[in-house]
């Protein structure tokens, strides 16, 4: 093997892995904006601050306590988002019109009732 199809044989490499990477970012990517346009669940935690009473010595005493509760929450889906998606995947989806000119054909038949 001669040192230039060595050469040749790496920059096919490096630009194998390239193409590879950039693959999985595009695809990290497009789920992570497909999530977004599609609404999805989180669960959160969150502390409340709890205060009861209780009887020390004959007398009502404040006892405060920390209870950490998990919570689902719904994150609404990105409209705007999902428009992106669509029009970046169906060519001519959401392009401007060209004219603001409607032509409707009719057939004959049609065109004889409407008279």
């Amino acid at each position: 093997m001669t040192t230039q199809e060595k050469i040749e044989k790496k920059e096919q490499k490096t630009k194998e892995k390239e193409v590879q990477e950039f693959a999985e970012q595009n695809k990290r990517l497009i789920n992570s904006a497909l999530r977004s346009a599609n609404g999805y669940y989180i669960t959160e935690e969150e502390a409340f601050k709890i205060k009861t009473f209780e009887k020390i010595d004959g007398q009502l005493q404040p006892v405060e306590d920390v209870k950490i509760v998990r919570i689902q929450k719904y994150v609404q889906p990105d409209t705007k988002e999902r428009d992106f998606l669509i029009k970046s995947r169906i060519p001519g989806y959401g392009d401007e019109p060209k004219d603001n000119v409607v032509e409707i054909f009719l057939s004959d038949e049609i065109k004889d009732c409407a008279q």
